[in-house]
């Protein structure tokens, strides 16, 4: 698995959606897509964008996502190997929601904020996990 950063000069200022947001600014969970289904960030931007993925503020639409990545998506509590965590770790400083990708072992993460390897340090809310389709 590739690791990448969100605010990586090659996509931190490509903007989300039709916001004025930027990947390195909100872009944890564009990020953490990227590296748990193979694609760039860059890419990934590209077609979430093209295929409006985006609502008006910004957020995600996760069944759309996993559609345009010819995948499947779920919510759940608990971790189910390589997949996307959220935390609610800086919410006292204004951010609701932070997503970083769970290995699934060792309870090793990589954070987009830094684009490394390291044991987890936040509490997690909940999971997200896109996989193949089944044939």
């Amino acid at each position: 698995m590739n690791k990448f950063k969100q605010s990586d000069k090659r996509w931190g200022n490509m903007k989300i959606g039709k916001t004025r947001y930027t990947m390195a600014d909100y872009g944890c969970y564009i990020t953490s897509i990227a590296m748990v289904v193979g694609a760039n960030p860059y890419s990934l931007l590209i077609v979430f964008n093209k295929y409006k993925i985006f609502t008006d503020e910004g957020l995600l639409n996760n069944a759309k996502a996993a559609k345009a990545l010819g995948m499947v998506y779920r919510y759940s509590s608990s971790p189910v190997g390589l997949c996307i965590a959220e935390t609610d770790y800086y919410k006292d400083k204004g951010v609701p929601q932070h997503f970083f990708v769970w290995l699934g072992h060792d309870n090793l993460i990589v954070d987009p904020l830094t684009g490394k390897e390291s044991v987890n340090k936040y509490p997690i809310v909940s999971f997200r996990i896109f996989k193949e389709k089944r044939r």
